[in-house]
């Protein structure tokens, strides 16, 4: 059975079939918006995303909120990565906190940041063991990091 999330009729507008918002008058069509959700200059990226993902990236710039649900593979953490990137330097914004739901994506996300980025971030309570192995401190130190100044951006 398919539950439909838009109405099936009736006059709105979906801004990408990717991502983004369900929200419309109806008096735009979906050119004039996309045209309007393209107002900033994005810079050269270490890694050039495709012109759906540009199309986030401008989205996220124009609008205070949005959602970013592109399937499995389609690149969520380099557009999500460059909209804050873009988002700093136009909106002047010290940091960026990126909330993992699962624990062990933490160092995927690390690693995309760098890959994908000039950016520096941290680990919340990541620190080196003796032997060099990288843990996790508890969440009472974790939450004693959060009351020092942070000076990574992500």
């Amino acid at each position: 059975m398919k539950k439909y999330l838009l109405p099936q009729n009736g006059s709105f507008y979906k801004a990408n079939l990717h991502c983004h918002s369900t929200v419309s008058d109806g008096r735009w069509s979906p050119e004039e918006i996309k045209k309007e959700d393209s107002v900033y200059e994005l810079d050269k990226f270490k890694t050039e995303p495709f012109p759906y993902q540009k199309e986030a990236i401008q989205y996220a710039l124009n609008h205070d909120k949005f959602m970013l649900l592109d399937g499995m593979g389609l690149g969520k953490s380099l557009q999500s990565i460059y909209a804050a990137q873009e988002i700093k330097k136009y909106h002047d914004i010290e940091h960026c906190l990126v909330i993992c739901g699962v624990n062990t994506l933490k160092s995927n996300w690390k690693r995309e940041i760098e890959l994908h980025s000039n950016l520096d971030c941290i680990i919340l309570g990541e620190k080196k063991t003796k032997t060099g192995k990288t843990v996790i401190g508890s969440v009472q130190e974790r939450l004693e990091q959060l009351k020092a100044p942070i000076k990574e951006f992500l």
